[in-house]
């Protein structure tokens, strides 16, 4: 991260409507975003192979567990959410 530099979130609680978390509906990143998820970082990296069709335990998507799919689901529209925030910021600047 850039000294100096402020980066900025929609806020997950209020999808940036402004709420008490957040005042104005976005929050500055000020660490790693990796850092707030540390205890998911194991169902982060199955996200991952989930999303390249590698499936967590054997069988297909039809076996997986509902809550499973929705979380990877969840999860990997917050991340494609993060990078374009991001680089509408990198462009802004």
């Amino acid at each position: 991260m850039k000294t100096g530099a402020r980066y900025y979130i929609e806020c997950p609680s209020c999808r940036g409507y402004g709420c008490s978390e957040c005042k104005d509906g976005r929050m500055e990143l000020t660490g790693c975003p990796q850092d707030e998820v540390k205890g998911l970082r194991q169902f982060c990296q199955l996200s991952d192979l989930f999303a390249k069709g590698v499936m967590p335990i054997s069988g297909g998507a039809l076996e997986q567990s509902a809550q499973f799919v929705e979380a990877s689901q969840f999860l990997q529209n917050t991340e494609d959410r993060i990078v374009r925030q991001w680089q509408a910021n990198q462009s802004a600047s």
